[in-house]
């Protein structure tokens, strides 16, 4: 976007009323009238919950993202519990089961603090039968994780799927009439609205953990489609709630941004978890963090109630105006068509994410080499301009489709 550009867009916002009219902007329908009062000191602090859905359970408005093995990371889940941080979500594949089994090795050394842990875990089909392969990732999560049963398991909704398959519901209610799965949900990064749909019109799915940050929260599909779910039980758990990108991040509206809240003594993870939180759809953030240090500054933003400032809710919004392009809102089925499929566009992206702006270089690298053949020659011999020209975020797909080709292939 041109300094242009941005001039007219912040005179729009400047103009586009009062704090109702901006709120549903954004999506947000807790914008207070001056910033939230300070939060008592982090030390003291217990992390507010929320009740989730019709699974009946009150979850931390923070949950932490375990992607990673956290062998070496006792006292900084011991921590989280002393804080109230007790949603845990990892994968079965994370990490190569790594991250399962390092959890399964915290619970060997303190079988107490199980009890106190609502256990997530996410799954995506593998080959074959899908009651099968839930059955034996469930053993085997069992397994790595020293547990007798998950709190949750949430099935990864690919891309290619139209909607969850048939079977997830009956094994749902075989699995928890077993004792081995509490609560089963969908995990989804495209298409959330689709999905969330789906999930309430199926009582068996308790939980649905989407993408959502401060600039899908100015999607008013999306934001319809939670509130929507939230009212027919489900219970919705945020992720991505950085709204980072493929690319790193960079530029003089990362600037502008952090300073704003600089001046405010916040760091701009926090002003973002605020946002989130503000949605009163959204029951929990989980969010991936490796310090004390970090996870302190997430519980200090916790305070009650999330709402944002008018002038914090514009600096938001125009952060997202100046950076359209560096975000993918998951919407492939604009991309993905105009190239008949040939190239998982939205997983691409995703994956040059956890590289390029999280840091996860191993990640990325083991799914990218996991690709087939065909998607490889794809990636560097499709014409991706009708599928750049489609993006309503205007990301630049071909670019970033080269890249992936060049640097990760």
């Amino acid at each position: 976007m041109s300094d242009r550009d941005a001039r007219i867009t912040r005179r729009g916002l400047l103009k586009a009323g009062g704090l109702a009219t901006l709120g549903a902007a954004l999506g947000v329908s807790r914008i207070a009238a001056a910033a939230p009062a300070p939060a008592p000191p982090v030390a003291d602090r217990k992390v507010p919950r929320r009740r989730l859905g019709r699974a009946g359970i009150d979850l931390p408005v923070l949950g932490l993202g375990l992607p990673f093995d956290v062998s070496t990371y006792q006292l900084f889940l011991k921590q989280a519990l002393k804080w109230g941080v007790d949603l845990w979500l990892t994968g079965y594949d994370y990490d190569g089961g790594n991250a399962q089994r390092g959890i399964g090795r915290y619970f060997a050394r303190f079988p107490a603090d199980r009890d106190r842990v609502f256990l997530a875990t996410n799954y995506a089909r593998g080959p074959g039968d899908l009651q099968a392969s839930l059955d034996e990732a469930t053993r085997e999560s069992l397994r790595r994780m020293a547990t007798d049963r998950l709190d949750l398991l949430l099935y990864s909704v690919g891309d290619d799927e139209a909607e969850p398959p048939a079977g997830l519901v009956p094994w749902a209610e075989r699995a928890r009439r077993e004792g081995r799965v509490r609560h089963v949900g969908l995990a989804a990064h495209h298409h959330m609205d689709r999905y969330l749909a789906w999930s309430a019109a199926h009582p068996g799915i308790d939980v649905v953990l989407c993408c959502f940050n401060y600039r899908l929260a100015r999607d008013r599909v999306l934001v319809e489609a939670l509130a929507a779910a939230e009212k027919a039980g489900v219970g919705v758990l945020a992720m991505k709630t950085r709204a980072l990108g493929p690319s790193p991040e960079g530029g003089q509206a990362d600037q502008d941004l952090q300073e704003h809240f600089a001046r405010k003594g916040e760091t701009v993870d926090q002003a973002r978890l605020r946002a989130v939180w503000a949605n009163p759809s959204v029951r929990s953030a989980v969010v991936t963090l490796a310090s004390i240090e970090a996870l302190g500054a997430m519980v200090q933003a916790t305070g009650e109630p999330p709402g944002l400032s008018l002038e914090d809710a514009r600096a938001l919004a125009m952060h997202d105006e100046r950076t359209r392009g560096g975000f993918c809102a998951g919407c492939t089925h604009h991309c993905q068509g105009a190239v008949d499929g040939c190239v998982p566009i939205g997983d691409v992206l995703r994956h040059l994410m956890y590289g390029n702006a999280y840091g996860e270089r191993d990640r990325a690298a083991r799914w990218f080499a996991a690709l087939p053949g065909t998607v490889r020659a794809a990636l560097s011999g499709t014409d991706f301009s009708a599928a750049e020209a489609c993006c309503p975020r205007g990301v630049p797909i071909a670019r970033l489709m080269r890249e992936a080709a060049s640097r990760w292939c």
